[in-house]
């Protein structure tokens, strides 16, 4: 049977996850009837899995593993394609990698140029209607621009620093505007052909854009041989795409989000003066020395929502932008494709390229064309973490959202993209993935990790307190038991003693805890509350009061915390801040404590409230949905045991009493954990033990069970 590519793709990738040496031979001999594309896609999987791997891969692996491959112009192609992009990876420029295959490979001279050519091409700015010769390399240096009042032109170019389909860039010195002791360094555009009325209006207009992450556009003139240039304040670093296209090693994600932040706020400096950059790509993006991220090359700009041809002769529009990063409605030039959303689909290629080190509309210009061009186009935005699985969910989800297909589903502006990278880069929830309650809390303790690890000695310490509270508790258990079989005053005297020595252990761990909060104070009292206090408590109210009891004597302790609450909870309205994840733990915790203290209407109340926040802002499976539900089932459950009825409980509360215990019994058991002993599911006990007794329901049977299943909590 002829299995389909998908299948063969998802099979090679399987196997290189399980393995570390994959036998592309034998593989390949096991399959039969592969036609060539099939072939490709399976070496453009293998490829890539090596390459994530930091293994050479050369052409040879393809040439002994498939037969008749020289004769096979998609496999072929796409094996010279793989191994241009591992010597990319190992440090080699793309010249060098092509010298190297020729050398290698003479006999395939012709299908490596042509691969060479059609990467170039994937990289390179498109322009179909107008082509024009590159002018001939310069002698340098060189004087250029108009002459001064010396008698000198006011530029000497001095070196070459980048040419590509509209110019030739160079670094000059502006003799203008250099002084003794200080050289005044600019850069020169120079352009291949005269440019459009419409291109020379935009140059005009990108000299309004004075931003940190734009490379500012100073001048721009006509020499007297007729040739058109643009002046840019010198930036001295590196392009973004210097280290080579396609096939370069993976960015961490981290610096990778902070980039395309970066490029971001650069765009939205243009884009707010009216100003669309059309051409995003590594190669219009520089690196300053000292790390700042510089937009460059305005060339092929256009005004916000214009949808003009930029006066290409002819009926056939020109086709503008760079393959690999460009926008699908730039691609098919549809009508108002050259605005915004076409930049924050390039962003967001550039976010995907530096996360997977791959091209976001193909490794190939049949690739692109697949994707993006007609009605069969892709559908979906591509996920950096089919490719690279490490990357973090939220970051994938941003980078798709920026790359999809349709604008409308994009982000709205560059700005937008960028508040969510930030708010990725500094650990904060983004709303519209719905994250959950454990990733909010786990992105809380991210962004406080001094309050993290002082909550993992605290819990420790609460544990290691609570499990020796508990083995005094059962060692005077049985002295008592003792002392009423031999009614003897030493074994009184021994549970005396028991009392005495539980009672001091848990005044010394109050005075720890007490200290700790005296440190805390003392070190930062402004966060105490907001930050420390929040995570101790929440803590506690799911691990249990493992120091302080609920007796009566304690009853007071635990009011003083829910009017605390009451009055954080306050603030944080006030502050637009209810639904933050400091106010949602806050809010469940108050909500247990109401029901422990018996205050079940309030309980009730808070309840409800917070069951609609978290409806709100966390995924519709989140288990603290069930966690929140089974406290409110217990709150429900105890008000209606804790009424006065004249004589026995009615029908119609019985059956709401029952409504309640059935929904403690079916989401309890899965929602509690695994602590021991985990307040909650003792909660959950208690309740149906009491709700299950003669008073109420009247079900032995099912009473001896929660007994049953109370006592092995207490073990």
């Amino acid at each position: 049977m002829i299995r389909t590519s998908e299948v063969l793709v998802a099979e090679i990738r399987r196997l290189h996850r399980e393995r570390r040496s994959v036998d592309l031979g034998a593989y390949f001999r096991q399959q039969s009837g592969l036609d060539d594309q099939a072939i490709a896609d399976v070496i453009d999987a293998d490829g890539h899995a090596r390459i994530g791997r930091n293994e050479p891969v050369l052409i040879d692996l393809y040439l002994r593993s498939v037969d008749g491959l020289v004769e096979m112009p998609a496999s072929l192609d796409t094996a010279i394609e793989i191994a241009i992009q591992s010597m990319l990876a190992q440090g080699m420029t793309q010249a060098q990698a092509v010298a190297r295959l020729r050398r290698d490979h003479p006999d395939l001279e012709d299908a490596i140029q042509t691969a060479a050519a059609l990467r170039q091409a994937l990289w390179s700015t498109s322009e179909i209607s107008r082509r024009v010769p590159r002018p001939a390399a310069r002698t340098l240096p060189t004087d250029f621009g108009p002459v001064l009042a010396t008698g000198e032109r006011r530029y000497d170019l001095r070196e070459r620093i980048g040419t590509g389909a509209h110019g030739s860039v160079y670094a000059a010195v502006d003799r203008n505007l250099s002084e003794d002791g200080h050289t005044a360094w600019v850069a020169i555009k120079i352009l291949h052909a005269a440019p459009f009325e419409t291109e020379v209006e935009e140059a005009t207009k990108a000299r309004r854009i004075d931003h940190p992450n734009v490379v500012r556009v100073i001048d721009r003139g006509i020499t007297d041989d007729g040739e058109h240039y643009i002046v840019y304040e010198y930036v001295k670093g590196a392009r973004l795409g210097s280290g080579g296209a396609a096939g370069s090693a993976p960015m961490d994600q981290r610096r990778a989000a902070s980039l395309v932040a970066s490029i971001a706020r650069g765009v939205q400096a243009a884009h707010s003066v009216g100003i669309v950059h059309c051409d995003l790509k590594p190669a219009n993006v520089l690196v300053s020395d000292e790390g700042v991220v510089r937009v460059t090359d305005f060339g092929i700009a256009a005004r916000v929502d214009d949808d003009s041809d930029q006066g290409a002769p002819g009926a056939d529009r020109e086709l503008k932008g760079t393959l690999a990063f460009i926008a699908p409605e730039q691609y098919r030039q549809e009508e108002g494709a050259r605005t915004p959303p076409a930049d924050v689909y390039a962003l967001g290629g550039l976010l995907y390229w530096l996360l997977t080190a791959r091209l976001p509309n193909g490794e190939s210009v049949n690739e692109v064309s697949t994707n993006l061009g007609g009605s069969n186009g892709r559908t979906a935005a591509p996920s950096p973490r089919a490719v690279r699985p490490g990357v973090d969910a939220a970051l994938d989800a941003i980078c798709r959202r920026a790359l999809a297909p349709l604008p409308a589903e994009r982000y709205g502006s560059a700005d937008v993209l960028c508040r969510d990278l930030d708010a990725w880069l500094h650990h904060e929830p983004i709303g519209w993935t719905h994250p959950t309650f454990a990733r909010r809390a786990t992105l809380f303790l991210r962004r406080q990790p001094v309050i993290a690890g002082m909550a993992v000695l605290l819990a420790a310490a609460l544990v290691a307190l609570g499990a020796y509270a508990a083995v005094l508790s059962q060692r005077a258990a049985r002295q008592r038991t003792e002392q009423a079989l031999a009614a003897s005053e030493q074994a009184l005297a021994a549970s005396e003693e028991q009392r005495r020595e539980m009672q001091a252990l848990q005044d010394r761990g109050r005075e720890a805890i007490r200290a700790t909060f005296a440190v805390m104070r003392a070190t930062d009292p402004d966060k105490l509350e907001a930050g420390w206090l929040p995570t101790v408590t929440i803590m506690e109210s799911m691990l249990g009061p493992l120091l302080v009891g609920l007796g009566e004597d304690n009853e007071s302790r635990w009011n003083r915390r829910v009017e605390i609450v009451r009055r954080i909870l306050s603030e944080a309205e006030s502050k637009g801040q209810g639904r933050s994840l400091e106010s949602l733990t806050w809010q469940t915790a108050q909500v247990y404590w109401l029901l422990q203290t018996g205050s079940f209407n309030e309980a009730e109340s808070v309840g409800m409230d917070l069951q609609a926040k978290i409806a709100e802002v966390l995924a519709p499976d989140d288990p603290w949905h069930g966690r929140v539900a089974v406290i409110m089932a217990c709150v429900r459950a105890q008000r209606l045991m804790a009424a006065k009825y004249d004589k026995s409980m009615p029908a119609e509360a019985k059956e709401q009493l029952r409504t309640q215990c059935e929904i403690i019994e079916t989401i309890a058991e899965p929602v509690a954990g695994p602590y021991h002993p985990d307040p909650l599911k003792r909660a959950a006990l208690k309740t149906l033990a009491e709700a299950y007794r003669a008073k109420f329901l009247r079900d032995p049977e099912r009473l001896q069970s929660v007994q049953n299943r109370l006592q092995d909590v207490d073990k």
